[in-house]
């Protein structure tokens, strides 16, 4: 097949978009398809054993242009990658030419993954001119997009009930990880002699999202240190410096909590093989669009999340998870201490999950879907 990506996002462009976009055009070109990026990132022409086609400029002048790019591939499937801010104006992303666009390209078999479709329309300046605008964006493009995909099974459930005469193009799509396994020979005592290492390690990693709660890492934290011993259990966080530590944690840095910033996916890699358990407490709950809970997956790591209004029950996440509800801390910390005191137990947990993500959350799940 001959398939155009159309991603503005892409490596070396730091970012979840342009990491998944990279895995889906290099898995698909390694399936023998011939594969076209149209990209705006700063991507040398010759990087990727794929084409990559640059288009620098999105305005609506452009419209006409990026049509005919697309359609001299004479493609058997286009996929744009959607995100609110990932076409036009940085401020705002109000890229209306982009239905326009798809509308254009309606002899083909276009297919929109989106990976941000929260748009509050409000009764207020911000919820007009900002939200209804987008919400009208997406309608367009549910309109003239052959298929949609979401990147978590809730936002697909809530799209099919905002827009039920769409529902047959809706579909969930997961986002699979974008930190692979890429730690061997290495260990933390070589590569962070510096940090202390204590007897149990917690980690957590993906940065200060509004969706996660540093309140269940505190009561974790501490939960397990009456367990084990203040001595024998740290907190280990990726994606945060130590400027940049929520103040509900500063007190504690460098002691029992350690900001290790941004690592190089290798390091990352480490850290969660090394780990005892990762955790990943979400306001939201866990879904399929959750990069950090594909990484724990990937490597067979267990892993401790919560479930909330966006977790839907067609995941069989407690099969490979240790998982309770958002608002409740005091169970979210004996899940840690029970998982620490029965390693045996979390490590088949870890297993069981390598395996449901290679059969349904990889990269090569999700080509299957898109190909289908």
């Amino acid at each position: 097949m001959r398939i155009c990506l159309v991603s503005p996002h892409f490596k070396p462009r730091p970012g979840g978009v342009s990491d998944h976009s990279y895995e889906l055009a290099q898995h698909l070109h390694e399936l023998g398809h011939d594969v076209y990026v149209l990209t705006s990132s700063d991507v040398p022409v010759d990087s990727f054993s794929f084409t990559i086609l640059k288009q620098s400029n999105w305005a609506w002048n452009q419209v006409f242009i990026i049509k005919e790019k697309v359609s001299s591939l004479d493609p058997d499937l286009v996929i744009f990658q959607w995100t609110p801010l990932a076409f036009g104006p940085k401020e705002y992303g109000l890229a209306f030419h982009v239905p326009f666009l798809l509308s254009h390209l309606k002899a083909f078999n276009t297919q929109v993954i989106v990976h941000e479709s929260h748009y509050p329309v409000l009764f207020n300046l911000k919820g007009l001119l900002i939200g209804l605008p987008h919400f009208i964006q997406f309608c367009l493009i549910s309109i003239f997009a052959h298929k949609l995909y979401f990147s978590h099974e809730g936002n697909e459930r809530k799209w099919k009930s905002f827009l039920p005469f769409f529902k047959d193009k809706f579909n969930t799509l997961p986002v699979y990880s974008n930190i692979l396994n890429l730690s061997q020979g290495l260990s933390l005592e070589k590569s962070f002699g510096n940090i202390p290492l204590k007897k149990y390690k917690l980690l957590y990693f993906g940065g200060a999202h509004p969706t996660n709660s540093f309140e269940h890492l505190l009561k974790g934290l501490n939960m397990a240190q009456e367990e084990f011993g203040a001595e024998n259990v740290s907190l280990y966080i990726i994606g945060l410096s130590k400027e940049t530590v929520p103040s509900l944690l500063k007190s504690r840095l460098n002691k029992d909590i350690f900001a290790l910033g941004f690592l190089s996916e290798e390091n990352v890699s480490l850290w969660i093989k090394e780990a005892d358990l990762l955790l990943c407490p979400f306001v939201d709950g866990v879904t399929t669009r959750r990069g950090t809970i594909m990484a724990g997956l990937i490597h067979g790591r267990p892993i401790i999340t919560t479930k909330s209004y966006f977790t839907v029950d067609t995941i069989p996440w407690s099969e490979f998870l240790y998982v309770c509800p958002f608002d409740d801390l005091m169970t979210y910390g004996k899940l840690i201490i029970h998982a620490l005191k029965n390693p045996d137990e979390a490590n088949d947990l870890g297993n069981k999950g390598s395996l449901y993500y290679k059969d349904n959350f990889s990269v090569e799940a999700v080509s299957k879907t898109l190909l289908a």
